[in-house]
């Protein structure tokens, strides 16, 4: 079940090795190359995460992309 979660500052979009940092939950980082660039500052998001792996769908950007917890 995929939690609401807000990332802090600006956010870019998908690129390989990304690196998000999500309120609450601390910093993530894109493991799997995707890419969608679209700046927003402290876009919503979504965060399906068990242990320190997850998928992430940032609101506005296409799809949900594979995160590590780092």
């Amino acid at each position: 079940m995929a939690d609401r979660v807000q990332i802090e500052g600006a956010c870019r979009g998908y690129k390989s090795g990304a690196i998000f940092e999500i309120e609450g939950r601390g910093t993530w980082q894109q493991s799997r190359y995707a890419y969608d660039y679209n700046y927003q500052y402290r876009p919503e998001a979504f965060l399906d995460a068990s242990g320190s792996r997850g998928m992430l769908k940032i609101d506005g950007h296409e799809g949900w992309i594979e995160v590590k917890k780092i």
